[in-house]
């Protein structure tokens, strides 16, 4: 998971538009919290493999793309704004219960 300045810069961007990229960047926050109380919660052992660790993070892959996907679809691409805010209010929401998972 990448975050690329160049690529994320805009110029002709709406508040609503900024406000919808902003949702995409809690949404991988959230994932990364997830990954984090995985790794947290993970009973290690001698027998643990670069695959198990791999396999995690490709879980966590996925489930940011597939969540990307549901709430742009959702919100039309901000398009909707009732389902904008619902999706700002649910992304919120479970930040705040993972919020121990924030570094």
């Amino acid at each position: 998971m990448l975050f690329s300045y160049k690529k994320s810069w805009r110029t002709d961007s709406t508040s609503h538009l900024i406000n919808h990229e902003q949702i995409h960047f809690y949404i991988a926050e959230l994932c990364a919290r997830k990954l984090r109380k995985e790794f947290k919660n993970y009973i290690y052992s001698a027998s643990i493999t670069s695959q198990d660790i791999l396999q995690m993070v490709a879980n966590a892959q996925k489930e940011l793309a597939v969540t990307n996907e549901k709430y742009d679809t959702d919100t039309q691409h901000s398009a909707n704004s009732i389902q904008q805010a619902i999706w700002a209010k649910k992304i919120k929401s479970e930040l705040d219960i993972l919020g121990e998972y924030d570094d």
